[in-house]
């Protein structure tokens, strides 16, 4: 194998762009050493079997039959785990041949989750009694259960139901003792004494509740898999858990992925594979030498560190003899940390954190590390546990290069992300290392005190662009960035930005104290901090340096640090202060005052790898970008023309740009590609020009020179080397630039004196060089855009990027020609024709306007006709282009069409409004009369001309064919606003843009004033186009206004933007041909904000078995209507509608909206369809997100009943008076019987139709349906409808994603539906946990008996017939649709949901009665006693003992009604579980017999919202046992008690009205309140007993009434019962007081006696006589 400089060459210095280019270089090439083809291919599955062959229908399954497979092979295999597969398993996978692939495969067209190779072998099956709970006689037994387990475990988690990671991933922590899980929530331990495992789920969880997994601790011993002294593997795409986690060793270093023996000379690459709980490692080497390692988009995370006291890092590489060994690692990420752990220090924070990297070896020294695009995170789970990870670690001292000398580097550091918001992280200045553009978010917590933020001390290395945000929490800390105990620091940190947030303004942050020298000693160290940007943020403090030693800190912008002083920055060179903070990411504008301010350091890029300027900005992101070479920077740079051959190079020019030189000598001159040979090689790289973005030069296709009669003046060949004619026209080159590409002057840059018309060049005669041009010399021609040619001259000269003309010429060379300069060529509209219609009369007038403009538009006529006839209606017809309007009239004959009312029909009319459209002239509302034939006129041909170049507004040319023929690659035809003309079929250049000046002014008429049925007039794109601000008008073409047409199309590829279509047939169309052959070839069209309206399809993609198509869209809005193209009720246009067709093809489609509609009950209506209208071996695969989909048929019928189906081979059908015609289209289902009677359950068209019967024929072939040998027994309905989704044929997928859609009009013919997230109408639950992700209907028919997960309930073609069927079916997270049917659904008995099972029905049309005995409030409709969701649904009691609409009577209910009507004898709803509960009910309406909605049993609570949700019953809502419930804006309305509330439970009404026949509210019991606020209610109907309290909410503007209420009531009402010390007193002393001797007697308002007191006299008192 080869090394890094066989593959890319020698390294360039990673302070320049081209480093960058040559890393991508390395890597694609180390890829493509193992990604290759292999000679046989072995297919591993979970569901295989052991000792199977391996091929696609024979599949193996354990990891014995993979070795084995391996092991005797000589290698050069391939073996590919199935997609989404789980193998738990007691060993890994040892590959020992040379060149073996690890990787995947998928069964369907949409890539599943990573094959998963686990060793957790042992499962705890949830809802049992495994878990014991633990109470042995100790202090306190805690929430710790045990499970027997004799044998050493090697880890335990939780494995979820089903498995996902948001279980797996959530680690519990490992203790040595049982009494310290006891103490911890979360967290377990294995006893080998007591054979048990403990665990602690904290908060009373029983485990008995969860599924769980572990492993055997002898299994944990191997690798997940394991690459030994092997060359050409590739590991891809494979998930490893488990391998190396074995809690109770001290340690395990067994990884989930390993490369290990020999791998001197010898390549490996991991790719996308991931790896978690795992040994001290997770993915990376030990080997024994060398090797070329390569690991791309891996994650991993969860390493064990057990009491090895941090010697982990997630990824890891090693070898004990490294010479040779090169490592790339490249975007991949360290999750989580290490597994918790029992030791607080070793596992938190202590000792040297886990490390996400690290390289070293054991002897010997690395010759390649590169990292890039990595990543540091933590993350939180339940459990709570997170670890700290730090950043990159290496042992220097296996780097051979020189600190301070950058070109002997060989580790690279790019593009690092650590992101660690929980503790830990250090920035890692590793010597003999070069870091580019990382950035570190650290957070320290208020507990620690760690003052270094560096790992390596001391530090060294070079590092660029670092951006580092520190938020510091402990108050009084001091961090040291690069704290060495040594004078030896070597760290240059050039162009960082370096933010420190505190908490503490007496705290120091001294963030370079000593700037990585001792901290008390500064005068020997080499580090540097250069162009940086150091501030401080909520008062943090103090930013310090000790010294400067020899001018080391330089060029310095500070934010609120230490100025001046032994600590301060002032007195450095460069030093400025920043007014205010700033934002590390944000691109400073150009007047910000650090830009420009840094040294040359010679550092090319800033942080985003853009180009930094010679005086560069401060800080790491660069703030004055140059911009990208044009030609006249490139002039600019040549200069006038002097004697020095290198400077007046055009080559030397853009060599030197590239390399940001300003003065350039002989050695910049590239005669050549490259290679030193002195020619163009055909292929080459132009190594010397490709750092350049966009830079380009105008110039004439390279040129021979033909013959030379002196040193200044020669004649060019007649033909270019890209064929192009050389201008002939006089002069049309003078003043421009010509380069000599080859000969003896080659490298000559010099300007044309004169240019004569027999291809003469003339050049000045003080040329220094006197050779002689030879012939064959190449030569090429600059102009500036800006100098303009005479007659026109060659104005097709264009500037263009170097890459994009690279052409062999007729000398075999290789070289830089030049295409046409993208021109603008305007077309102007012609004026159209127009009619005002003077009726007899006033207030009655009307325009029609000629859609097409010029004169075609005068042929089109007017009239008016009086009906003669009484009550006629109006009409419009249209013969030809004359619209004929037959007006309406009264009982008496007389006209009664109003001027607006014409002119709605008008423009209503498809088939007029395609000619014209109206518009009234005055108020409208006048009556119009009998107009004579008169025809539009005025209409005038374009003011420009063809034989114009149309290059400009004022020489524009007359119509868009003439454009397009004009038109070249890169051109712009830009319509002028107006009408245009197009009728040809002529297909666009490629390469060409059509644009207008909006949909609303500029319009494209494609034919003229006759409709083109046969469709022969349409936009016929190439390749490379674009069409946008534009009306495309095919309102006269039957097939379709944008289409590939007929001929073998090249490849193309198609962009819409804010385009408005309408067309007859179909609006954008790229066909394919026939099944098996291709007519066109691939073509890729996209849309952005577009409108298309059509006939038959509006977007419709039709590839072929050959080719397959490829569209999105974005924004836009699809419809199809059959009424386009003349359909009606009683016109058939002999087709369906389909907003969307994708057949053969891909599409992807995001925030669209899709609305098919058909009128003729002979044919239907597809908002959606994937798969092929015919064919059946053409598929659709369409991914849709945020869409929304409509379908209308103007004759959907009510479902009809059929009484018979005949058993036959042609079947017939019975129904009495089903009034069907032959040829109608229709929808059976329903049908029970035996056999093929079920045969008839599908779509069908009618024939040989009488009264009472018809037969059916299959929609496609015409073949009549066949019944025989069935037998029919009861059932069925037939119907008309419409579809918003049909996914047809097999291999058709649509994948849905928060789309709107009637589930309902959903329809699977034998293709697949799949929705990945909530149906937005029906807010279904398809995905929560659901590892199938399909939808179960319950409808009237059986489901077919078919091997095919589509005939179990999963489409609305295949419902279940019964509720309970559809409901067992149902796995975890799935929906369960209930149809509409034409009668309601019994039940006998209670359904009861399953956990995340969603019941949903169609807005409240569907029906369930049950019929059954009930007999109790207990008893419902509904079983509730998990996670459910229901809605859209009638739920009727008609028991005969009555029953309750939903129950949850046992365990955690989490329950939302919505849209629900409940009309039963008991509860609406009744939650009466022991276990608190939480019900949202939404939007419902309730008539109950007992409590319309009661809580009782736990402290539930329960939300009643939405759209004024109404309840009638005996009492309305009931709340019981500390439930609380929250009852908004909606009305209750009771014969007993409106709310009634008991045992200390809260009710809170806002917005309610409450009227109850004995009390609005009842509250009784201490603590129970009702909270009142904006609630209608009688206040005097109420009842608070037993400390019951009715709060009311005077917080609005109430509180006046209120208080106008209480000074106006009588003291009477409350004197009876008032205390002595409440305001009742106080009014009685004041109005009833007598005083008898020394008592005072208050008396009630009766006389009686309310109060005594006693009155205290003093004979020496003294009165007071006066109050100033």
């Amino acid at each position: 194998m080869s090394t890094y400089t066989d593959l890319a060459g020698t390294i360039p210095s990673p302070l320049t762009l081209e480093f960058r280019d040559w890393y991508e270089t390395l890597l694609a090439a180390r890829v493509a050493e193992c990604d290759v083809a292999r000679v046989t291919t072995y297919y591993i599955s979970s569901s295989g079997s052991s000792g199977n062959n391996g091929t696609s229908t024979s599949t193996p399954k354990t990891m014995a039959d993979v070795n084995g497979l391996i092991s005797g092979s000589s290698g050069n295999i391939a073996i590919l785990f199935r997609q989404g597969d789980e193998f738990a398993t007691s060993s890994g996978i040892n590959v020992g041949k040379d060149n073996v692939t690890i990787g995947t495969y998928s069964t369907s067209s949409v890539n599943g989750p990573r094959p998963l190779i686990h060793c957790f072998t042992n499962s705890i099956a949830s809802g049992g009694s495994s878990w014991t709970l633990d109470n042995d006689g100790s202090a306190s037994a805690g929430d710790t259960y045990s499970y027997s387990r004799s044998t050493a475990v090697g880890w335990i988690r939780e494995k979820g139901s089903p498995a996902s990671d948001a279980a797996r991933l959530n680690p519990f922590r490992y203790f040595d003792t049982k009494a310290e899980v006891r103490l911890n929530p979360w967290s377990w331990t294995w006893i080998g004494a007591d054979n048990k495992i403990y665990i602690n789920c904290g908060d009373g969880v029983d485990p008995n509740t969860k599924v769980w997994e572990f492993s055997d601790a002898s299994s944990a011993a191997d690798d997940g898999c394991n690459v030994a002294g092997v060359t050409g593997c590739l590991i891809d795409g494979v998930r490893f858990d488990g391998w190396g986690a074995y809690a109770s060793a001290s340690q395990v270093t067994n990884y989930g992925i390993r490369i290990s023996g020999s791998m001197s000379a010898k390549t490996c690459v991991i790719r996308n594979c991931e790896a978690y709980y795992t040994g001290n490692h997770a993915i990376g080497s030990v080997t024994s030498a060398g090797g070329y390692l390569t690991c791309i988009g891996c994650k991993a995370g969860y390493v064990n560190d057990c009491t090895w006291n941090s010697g982990s890092s997630t990824f890891v590489w090693y070898s004990d003899n490294s010479s040779g060994m090169e490592v790339l690692v490249d975007s991949c990420t360290a999750r989580f940390g290490i597994l918790p752990w029992e030791s607080e220090t070793n596992w938190e924070r202590g000792g040297a954190p886990q490390q996400g990297w690290y390289t070293h070896t054991g002897a010997n020294t690395l010759a390649l590390y590169i990292m890039r695009n990595c990543r540091d995170t933590q993350e939180t789970w339940a459990t709570n546990w997170t670890s700290t990870l730090d950043c990159i670690g290496a042992d220097s001292a296996n780097f051979t290069a020189s600190d301070n000398d950058l070109s002997t580097y060989r580790a690279f550091c790019l593009d690092h992300r650590s992101n660690l918001q929980y503790g830990g992280g250090t920035v890692n200045f590793i010597p003999k290392m070069f870091t580019a553009n990382c950035r570190y978010d650290y957070r320290f917590p208020v507990s620690d005190t760690n003052y270094k933020w560096t790992l390596v001390d001391p530090p060294g290395g070079v590092h660029v662009n670092t951006i580092i945000n520190l938020v510091d929490q402990y108050p009084s800390s001091q961090r040291v960035l690069m704290g060495s105990s040594s004078t030896t620091a070597t760290a240059r940190i050039w162009h960082p930005t370096i933010t420190i947030e505190g908490y503490s303004a007496s705290g120091r942050s001294n963030i370079f104290q000593g700037l990585a020298l001792s901290e008390s000693d500064v005068s020997a160290s080499a580090s540097e901090l250069k162009n940086g940007i150091l501030q401080a943020t909520n008062s943090k403090g103090l930013w310090s340096r000790h010294g400067n030693g020899s001018g080391r800190i330089q060029n310095i912008a500070c934010f609120a640090v230490v100025t001046t002083g032994t600590n301060g920055f002032s007195s450095n060179t460069g030093y400025q202060e920043l007014t205010s903070p700033v934002d590390p990411l944000a691109i400073p504008p150009s007047n910000a005052q650090y830009v420009g301010d840094g040294l040359d350091l010679g550092l090319e890029y800033d942080y985003y790898w853009r180009r930094r300027p010679s005086a560069p900005t401060l800080g790491a992101v660069e703030g004055n970008v140059d911009d990208a070479p044009t030609l006249q920077t490139i002039l600019d740079r040549i200069g006038p023309w002097t004697g020095d051959t290198a400077k007046n190079s055009i080559y030397g020019a853009l060599r030197a740009m590239a390399n940001e030189v300003d003065d350039f000598a002989s050695n910049d001159l590239v005669k050549d590609d490259g290679d030193g040979a002195g020619d163009f090689i055909a292929g080459a790289s132009l190594k010397g020009l490709r750092s350049i973005n966009d830079a380009g030069f105008i110039a004439l296709s390279a040129c021979e020179v033909a013959s030379a009669s002196s040193t200044t003046s020669f004649v060019l060949s007649s033909t270019a080397a890209n064929g192009d004619t050389v201008s002939t026209i006089t002069n049309c080159y003078r003043d421009c630039i010509l380069a000599f590409v080859t000969g003896a002057n080659a490298g000559m840059t010099l300007p044309i004196q004169s240019y004569a018309s027999n291809r003469t060049v003339t050049l000045p005669s003080n040329r220094p060089a006197s050779t002689t041009p030879s012939a064959g010399d190449i030569v090429i021609i600059l102009r500036d855009t800006s100098k303009s040619l005479t007659s026109g001259g060659l104005d097709d000269i264009w500037d263009e990027p170097l890459s994009a003309h690279n052409t062999a010429n007729t000398a075999g060379h290789y070289m830089l020609s030049a295409g046409s300069r993208p021109r603008t060529i305007y077309v102007q509209a012609g004026t159209q024709s127009t009619l005002t219609v003077n009726f007899t009369g006033s207030n009655n007038n009307i325009k029609l306007t000629a859609w097409s403009a010029g004169t075609d538009g005068d042929s089109v006529t007017f009239a008016a006709t009086n009906p003669g006839t009484n009550n006629a209606s109006l009409s419009i017809s249209v013969s030809g282009s004359a619209i004929t309007a037959s007006l309406a009239t009264n009982g008496s004959g007389t006209i009664t069409t109003s001027a607006s009312e014409l002119v709605d029909a008008i423009n209503d009319s498809i088939s007029a409004y395609a000619l014209v459209y109206a518009e009234c002239v005055e108020s409208a509302a006048g009556t119009v009369a009998a107009y004579s034939v008169t025809s539009l006129s005025g209409g005038a041909a374009s003011s420009g001309s063809d034989s114009n170049d149309g290059l400009s507004m004022v020489n524009p040319k007359a119509s868009f064919s003439g454009a397009v023929s004009a038109a070249s690659f890169g051109d712009i035809i830009h319509l002028m606003p107006g009408v245009h003309k197009h009728t040809g079929n002529t297909r666009l250049p490629a390469g060409v843009t059509i644009q207008g000046d909006g949909p609303q002014i500029t319009r494209l008429r494609l034919g003229a004033n006759s409709v083109d049925l046969l469709g022969s007039i349409f936009i016929k794109p190439s390749t490379a186009n674009v069409i946008k601000n534009l009306y495309i008008d095919g309102a006269m073409c039957g097939a379709a206004a944008i289409y590939t047409g007929t001929g073998i199309t090249p490849p193309g590829t198609l962009h819409l933007e804010n385009v408005h279509v309408r067309a007859r047939g179909y609006g954008v169309w790229a066909a394919g041909g026939v099944a098996g052959g291709a007519t066109v070839q691939k073509q890729k069209w996209t849309a952005n904000n577009c409108r298309v309206k059509s006939g038959i399809s509006a977007w419709a993609m039709q590839g072929s078995a050959a080719v397959r198509h490829e569209s999105e869209a974005h924004n836009c809005y699809f419809e199809a209507d059959d009424a386009y193209l003349g359909g009606s009720e009683s016109s058939d246009t002999s087709g369906n509608t389909y907003a969307l067709l994708v057949a053969d093809s891909d599409g992807y489609f995001s925030n669209c909206t899709l609305y098919a509609k058909h009128h003729h009950k002979n044919r239907t209506a597809y908002a959606v369809q994937a798969g092929s209208p015919t064919d059946a071996n053409r598929p659709g695969l369409i991914t849709m997100t945020g869409c929304r989909m409509h379908s209308i048929h103007t004759q959907e019928t009510s479902p009809v009943r059929i009484t018979g189906v005949s058993a036959a081979s042609e079947a017939v059908i019975t129904s009495a008076n089903h009034g069907l015609a032959d040829d109608t289209l229709v929808w059976i289902q329903g049908v029970n019987g035996t056999g093929a009677i079920t045969a008839v359950n599908r779509s069908c068209r009618v024939a040989n139709s009488t009264t009472n019967t018809f037969k059916i024929k299959d929609p496609q072939t015409g073949s009549y349906i066949s019944t025989s040998g069935g037998t029919y027994i009861d059932g069925g309905t037939f119907d008309i409808r419409p579809w918003d989704i049909l996914s047809k044929w097999d291999g058709s997928l649509i994948t849905l994603e928060s789309c709107a859609y009637s589930p309902a009009l959903v329809e699977t013919y034998y293709g697949e539906v799949q929705s990945l997230t909530d149906n937005i109408e029906h807010k279904a639950s398809i995905l929560q946990g659901s590892e199938t992700g399909h939808i179960v209907y319950a409808g009237t028919r059986d489901f077919e008996a078919k091997a095919s997960p589509r005939n179990r309930g999963w489409s609305a073609r295949h419902p279940y017939t019964t509720i309970s069927s559809a409901v067992l079916e149902a796995t975890a997270g799935t929906a369960v649709y209930i149809a509409t049917p034409e009668k309601p659904f019994e039940i006998t008995s209670t359904v009861t949901l399953p956990d995340k099972i969603d019941i949903h029905g169609h807005k409240n049309k569907t029906k369930i009665v049950h019929t059954g005995t009930g007999g109790s409030d207990t008893t419902g409709i509904f079983g509730v006693n998990y996670r459910n969701i229901i809605e859209d649904l009638w739920i009727d009691d008609q028991s005969s003992s009555g029953v309750s609409g939903i129950v949850g009577a046992s365990g955690a209910v989490r329950l939302v009604a919505d849209h629900v009507v409940s009309t039963v004898d008991f509860d609406g709803i009744h939650i009466s579980s022991s276990t608190a509960s939480v019900a949202t009910i939404e939007n419902c309406r309730i008539v109950a017999g007992a409590d319309g909605v009661s809580f009782a049993g736990g402290a539930h609570l329960g939300y009643i919202v939405g759209d004024h949700p109404h309840l009638s019953a005996v009492n309305g809502v009931s709340a019981a046992d500390g439930t609380i419930v929250v009852f908004n804006n909606g009305y209750i309305s009771a014969s007993t008690d409106g709310v009634v509330a008991t045992s200390a439970s809260k009710i809170k009404l806002t917005g309610a009205a409450v009227v109850g026949g004995a009390n609005d509210i009842s509250v009784d019991g201490a603590g129970t309140i009702a909270y009142v606020h904006a609630t209608a209610y009688d206040s005097g109907n109420v009842s608070e007993t037993n400390s019951g309290e009715i709060a009311v909410d005077v917080s609005d503007g109430s509180a006046a009434a209120i208080a106008d209420e209480v000074l106006s009531r009588s003291v009477s009402n409350v004197e009876d019962t008032a205390d002595e010390h409440s305001l009742a007193f106080v009014i009685l002393a004041t109005t009833e007081f007598q005083r008898l001797g020394s008592r005072i007697n208050v008396n009630k308002t009766d006389g009686t006696l309310f109060a005594q007191k006693s009155i205290t006299t003093s004979n020496s008192a003294k009165p007071i006589i006066g109050v100033s």
